[in-house]
């Protein structure tokens, strides 16, 4: 079995525990190493493209604007995450971090995006319109016709 490693870093007072309930696991720990797990899952499953030499046909693209709480404001504090030696310093150079707490709070920040736009979508598919038949593939077969 694996020795454990404890590695510290710090987080927004507050954060972890509203991702942890928000994303439904029971604890932080499992949390930050379910995400790490499912990025390098997919990261392997579909390699980055390498970046283009030249800016695209329609200039460089616009830089990305992300919700106030996405940049982690207020107080922050030091916690620990246990993991298999080695393996969130390996999981982040895999991933192209150069630090392990950026990594954690990336990973956390963009787990809780990608949860609320998905509620969102489903709120918005909820409403009896017809922007819910847009997901059915019949419906969008006959539309192209």
């Amino acid at each position: 079995m694996a020795r454990m490693q404890r590695t510290k870093f710090f987080a927004p007072v507050g954060l972890l525990k509203e991702a942890r309930k928000e994303l439904g696991y029971a604890t932080q720990q499992e949390m930050l190493l379910a995400l790490v797990r499912q990025d390098l899952e997919h990261t392997r499953r579909n390699p980055p493209d390498p970046p283009p030499d030249q800016p695209g046909p329609w200039g460089d693209p616009l830089p990305i604007q992300y919700p106030d709480w996405f940049y982690l404001p207020g107080e922050w504090k030091e916690t620990t995450v246990r993991a298999p030696e080695g393996f969130l310093e390996d999981a982040g150079r895999e991933l192209g971090y150069s630090d392990t707490e950026e990594m954690l709070l990336d990973l956390v920040r963009f787990a809780l995006l990608q949860d609320r736009q998905w509620k969102s979508v489903q709120r918005i598919l909820a409403v009896p319109s017809d922007l819910a038949r847009l997901a059915d593939p019949e419906f969008r077969a006959q539309a192209r016709r």
